[in-house]
Protein backbone atom coordinates (compact mmCIF):
# COMPACT_ATOMS: atom_id res chain seq x y z
CA UNK A 1 0.00 0.00 0.00
CA UNK A 2 1.09 3.72 -0.33
CA UNK A 3 0.57 7.26 1.12
CA UNK A 4 0.25 10.37 -0.45
CA UNK A 5 1.52 13.16 1.64
CA UNK A 6 0.91 17.04 0.49
CA UNK A 7 1.93 20.76 1.44
CA UNK A 8 0.57 24.11 1.01
CA UNK A 9 3.96 26.22 0.18
CA UNK A 10 2.50 29.26 1.44
CA UNK A 11 2.11 27.59 4.69
CA UNK A 12 6.21 27.80 4.87
CA UNK A 13 5.97 31.37 4.36
CA UNK A 14 6.29 32.82 7.85
CA UNK A 15 8.89 30.35 8.91
CA UNK A 16 10.67 29.91 5.60
CA UNK A 17 14.07 30.81 7.14
CA UNK A 18 14.09 28.47 9.83
CA UNK A 19 12.53 25.86 7.85
CA UNK A 20 15.26 26.20 5.44
CA UNK A 21 17.85 25.85 7.91
CA UNK A 22 16.74 22.33 8.67
CA UNK A 23 17.77 21.11 4.79
CA UNK A 24 21.26 20.35 3.41
CA UNK A 25 23.44 22.61 2.01
CA UNK A 26 22.88 21.32 -1.29
CA UNK A 27 19.49 21.72 -1.07
CA UNK A 28 20.09 25.07 0.62
CA UNK A 29 21.71 26.77 -2.17
CA UNK A 30 19.23 25.39 -4.78
CA UNK A 31 16.95 27.69 -2.98
CA UNK A 32 19.02 30.80 -2.55
CA UNK A 33 19.21 30.27 -6.80
CA UNK A 34 15.84 31.09 -7.49
CA UNK A 35 14.67 33.95 -8.82
CA UNK A 36 10.71 33.89 -7.62
CA UNK A 37 9.44 33.23 -4.07
CA UNK A 38 6.98 30.63 -4.92
CA UNK A 39 9.53 28.50 -7.17
CA UNK A 40 11.57 28.73 -4.04
CA UNK A 41 9.09 27.98 -1.56
CA UNK A 42 8.53 24.91 -3.50
CA UNK A 43 11.66 23.85 -3.21
CA UNK A 44 11.44 23.92 -0.08
CA UNK A 45 8.94 22.37 0.28
CA UNK A 46 9.99 19.05 -1.75
CA UNK A 47 12.81 19.34 0.84
CA UNK A 48 10.81 19.33 3.45
CA UNK A 49 8.95 16.28 2.27
CA UNK A 50 11.90 14.53 1.60
CA UNK A 51 13.27 14.96 5.23
CA UNK A 52 9.91 13.89 6.89
CA UNK A 53 10.04 10.28 4.27
CA UNK A 54 13.65 9.60 4.71
CA UNK A 55 13.06 9.56 8.54
CA UNK A 56 16.70 11.01 9.43
CA UNK A 57 18.50 8.34 6.59
CA UNK A 58 20.31 10.18 4.16
CA UNK A 59 19.04 11.35 0.82
CA UNK A 60 20.59 9.86 -2.46
CA UNK A 61 20.28 10.97 -6.14
CA UNK A 62 19.91 8.27 -9.29
CA UNK A 63 22.10 9.14 -12.17
CA UNK A 64 19.06 10.45 -13.79
CA UNK A 65 18.14 12.49 -10.63
CA UNK A 66 15.67 10.23 -9.08
CA UNK A 67 15.84 10.70 -4.94
CA UNK A 68 16.10 7.40 -3.34
CA UNK A 69 17.45 6.36 0.22
CA UNK A 70 19.19 2.97 1.08
CA UNK A 71 16.75 0.10 2.24
CA UNK A 72 13.59 1.81 1.14
CA UNK A 73 10.88 3.08 1.58
CA UNK A 74 10.27 4.16 -1.98
CA UNK A 75 9.12 7.46 -2.86
CA UNK A 76 8.66 10.14 -5.75
CA UNK A 77 8.36 13.82 -5.43
CA UNK A 78 6.11 16.85 -7.58
CA UNK A 79 5.00 19.95 -7.14
CA UNK A 80 2.91 22.47 -8.95
CA UNK A 81 1.00 25.59 -7.96
CA UNK A 82 0.28 26.09 -4.59
CA UNK A 83 1.24 22.52 -3.61
CA UNK A 84 4.35 19.89 -3.48
CA UNK A 85 3.49 16.59 -2.93
CA UNK A 86 4.94 12.81 -2.43
CA UNK A 87 3.76 8.90 -2.70
CA UNK A 88 5.85 6.53 -0.54
CA UNK A 89 5.95 3.01 -0.64
CA UNK A 90 7.37 0.31 1.54
CA UNK A 91 7.90 -2.34 -1.32
CA UNK A 92 7.82 -1.34 -4.49
CA UNK A 93 8.88 2.21 -7.19
CA UNK A 94 6.30 4.64 -7.45
CA UNK A 95 6.06 7.80 -9.38
CA UNK A 96 3.83 11.16 -8.75
CA UNK A 97 2.57 14.26 -10.64
CA UNK A 98 1.15 16.96 -9.87
CA UNK A 99 -0.52 19.53 -11.87
CA UNK A 100 -3.30 22.25 -12.03
CA UNK A 101 -6.31 21.76 -14.59
CA UNK A 102 -6.68 25.38 -14.70
CA UNK A 103 -3.13 26.52 -15.37
CA UNK A 104 -0.53 25.94 -18.70
CA UNK A 105 1.42 28.74 -18.05
CA UNK A 106 1.17 30.47 -20.66
CA UNK A 107 1.57 27.66 -23.01
CA UNK A 108 0.15 25.88 -26.14
CA UNK A 109 -1.36 22.37 -24.65
CA UNK A 110 -2.85 21.47 -27.60
CA UNK A 111 0.07 21.84 -29.75
CA UNK A 112 2.25 19.91 -27.01
CA UNK A 113 -0.45 17.01 -27.11
CA UNK A 114 0.63 16.71 -30.37
CA UNK A 115 4.21 16.24 -29.82
CA UNK A 116 3.77 13.78 -26.86
CA UNK A 117 0.85 12.01 -26.99
CA UNK A 118 -0.13 8.34 -28.11
CA UNK A 119 -2.53 8.50 -31.38
CA UNK A 120 -5.29 7.11 -28.46
CA UNK A 121 -4.71 9.72 -26.36
CA UNK A 122 -4.55 12.47 -28.85
CA UNK A 123 -7.94 11.15 -30.21
CA UNK A 124 -9.14 11.16 -26.74
CA UNK A 125 -8.01 14.48 -26.32
CA UNK A 126 -9.89 15.67 -29.84
CA UNK A 127 -12.62 14.91 -28.90
CA UNK A 128 -12.92 17.99 -26.16
CA UNK A 129 -9.54 19.70 -26.47
CA UNK A 130 -9.47 20.96 -22.59
CA UNK A 131 -7.36 21.28 -19.82
CA UNK A 132 -8.25 19.01 -17.83
CA UNK A 133 -8.30 16.10 -20.68
CA UNK A 134 -4.84 17.14 -21.30
CA UNK A 135 -3.83 17.06 -17.80
CA UNK A 136 -5.60 13.75 -16.78
CA UNK A 137 -3.28 12.10 -19.35
CA UNK A 138 -0.14 14.19 -18.89
CA UNK A 139 0.14 13.20 -15.23
CA UNK A 140 -0.12 9.61 -15.90
CA UNK A 141 2.78 9.65 -18.40
CA UNK A 142 5.03 12.05 -16.12
CA UNK A 143 3.63 9.48 -13.25
CA UNK A 144 4.81 6.51 -15.10
CA UNK A 145 8.31 8.12 -16.65
CA UNK A 146 8.99 9.16 -12.17
CA UNK A 147 8.06 5.57 -12.00
CA UNK A 148 10.56 3.90 -13.95
CA UNK A 149 13.56 6.96 -12.83
CA UNK A 150 13.74 8.03 -16.41
CA UNK A 151 11.63 11.36 -15.94
CA UNK A 152 10.20 12.69 -19.04
CA UNK A 153 13.57 11.21 -21.11
CA UNK A 154 11.34 8.22 -21.60
CA UNK A 155 9.30 7.93 -25.28
CA UNK A 156 5.91 9.47 -24.48
CA UNK A 157 4.56 8.77 -27.66
CA UNK A 158 5.43 5.27 -27.67
CA UNK A 159 2.51 4.16 -25.18
CA UNK A 160 -0.73 5.01 -24.26
CA UNK A 161 -2.45 5.43 -20.63
CA UNK A 162 -5.64 3.76 -21.91
CA UNK A 163 -3.66 0.51 -22.52
CA UNK A 164 -4.28 -0.23 -18.97
CA UNK A 165 -6.85 -2.63 -18.49
CA UNK A 166 -7.38 -3.93 -15.12
CA UNK A 167 -10.85 -2.50 -13.69
CA UNK A 168 -11.87 -0.09 -11.80
CA UNK A 169 -9.20 2.18 -10.82
CA UNK A 170 -5.92 0.79 -10.66
CA UNK A 171 -4.93 0.05 -14.58
CA UNK A 172 -2.01 -2.09 -15.42
CA UNK A 173 -0.09 -1.58 -18.40
CA UNK A 174 3.36 -3.14 -19.52
CA UNK A 175 6.22 -1.73 -22.07
CA UNK A 176 7.71 -4.58 -23.43
CA UNK A 177 8.14 -7.64 -21.85
CA UNK A 178 11.33 -6.41 -20.30
CA UNK A 179 9.85 -4.08 -18.27
CA UNK A 180 7.91 -5.10 -15.25
CA UNK A 181 4.06 -3.77 -14.75
CA UNK A 182 2.92 -0.41 -13.95
CA UNK A 183 -0.38 0.50 -12.31
CA UNK A 184 -1.79 3.73 -12.30
CA UNK A 185 -4.34 5.42 -10.42
CA UNK A 186 -5.65 9.66 -10.81
CA UNK A 187 -6.81 11.79 -7.92
CA UNK A 188 -8.96 14.67 -7.13
CA UNK A 189 -8.53 15.61 -3.71
CA UNK A 190 -7.03 19.05 -4.41
CA UNK A 191 -9.17 19.98 -7.25
CA UNK A 192 -9.13 21.78 -9.65
CA UNK A 193 -5.52 19.63 -9.28
CA UNK A 194 -4.98 16.45 -10.55
CA UNK A 195 -2.73 13.71 -8.94
CA UNK A 196 -1.20 10.50 -10.88
CA UNK A 197 0.25 7.91 -8.79
CA UNK A 198 2.26 4.95 -10.69
CA UNK A 199 3.76 1.96 -9.38
CA UNK A 200 5.23 -1.47 -9.64
CA UNK A 201 2.61 -2.79 -7.17
CA UNK A 202 -0.67 -2.08 -7.37
CA UNK A 203 -1.70 0.92 -6.42
CA UNK A 204 -3.84 0.85 -3.07
CA UNK A 205 -3.55 4.27 -1.56
CA UNK A 206 -4.37 4.27 2.18
CA UNK A 207 -4.04 7.78 3.06
CA UNK A 208 -3.98 11.27 1.67
CA UNK A 209 -2.36 13.31 3.92
CA UNK A 210 -1.58 17.18 4.65
CA UNK A 211 1.50 17.51 6.28
CA UNK A 212 2.57 20.33 8.39
CA UNK A 213 6.00 21.41 8.92
CA UNK A 214 7.00 23.62 11.86
CA UNK A 215 10.33 25.35 13.08
CA UNK A 216 10.04 25.47 16.40
CA UNK A 217 12.93 23.06 17.54
CA UNK A 218 13.35 20.09 15.29
CA UNK A 219 9.92 19.41 14.94
CA UNK A 220 8.80 18.49 11.53
CA UNK A 221 5.89 16.84 9.69
CA UNK A 222 3.01 17.06 12.10
CA UNK A 223 0.05 15.80 10.56
CA UNK A 224 -3.00 17.29 10.45
CA UNK A 225 -5.93 17.41 12.63
CA UNK A 226 -7.94 16.34 9.57
CA UNK A 227 -8.33 12.63 9.01
CA UNK A 228 -7.01 11.56 5.78
CA UNK A 229 -9.34 12.22 2.92
CA UNK A 230 -10.70 9.06 0.71
CA UNK A 231 -9.26 8.68 -2.95
CA UNK A 232 -11.57 9.55 -5.04
CA UNK A 233 -11.47 8.43 -9.15
CA UNK A 234 -10.78 11.25 -11.57
CA UNK A 235 -13.21 11.88 -14.83
CA UNK A 236 -12.74 9.60 -17.38
CA UNK A 237 -11.64 6.49 -15.90
CA UNK A 238 -12.12 3.06 -16.92
CA UNK A 239 -14.84 1.86 -14.73
CA UNK A 240 -16.82 -1.39 -14.19
CA UNK A 241 -15.31 -3.15 -16.81
CA UNK A 242 -16.07 -0.05 -19.76
CA UNK A 243 -14.22 3.02 -20.50
CA UNK A 244 -17.02 5.81 -19.77
CA UNK A 245 -16.35 8.91 -20.54
CA UNK A 246 -15.55 12.18 -18.67
CA UNK A 247 -18.10 13.05 -15.97
CA UNK A 248 -18.21 14.26 -12.36
CA UNK A 249 -20.56 11.52 -11.57
CA UNK A 250 -18.30 8.49 -12.53
CA UNK A 251 -16.60 5.50 -11.15
CA UNK A 252 -19.25 6.13 -7.83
Amino acid sequence: MQRIYYMNIHSLEKDKARLTALLDDERRERLDAFRKEEDALRSLAGGLLMRHIAGGKMIRYTEKGKPFVEGGPFFSMAHSGDYAAAVVSPRAQVGIDIENTEDMRGGNFSSLAKKAFHPDELRYFNEKPELRRFYEIWTQKEAFAKMKGERLGIGLKTFSVFSFSVPPFSQQYEVGREQPAAYMRLFQNLDPYIVAVCAAESVAVESFEKIEAVARGIVLGKHANTPPVSPAAAPGRYCAGSWRGAGPDLCR
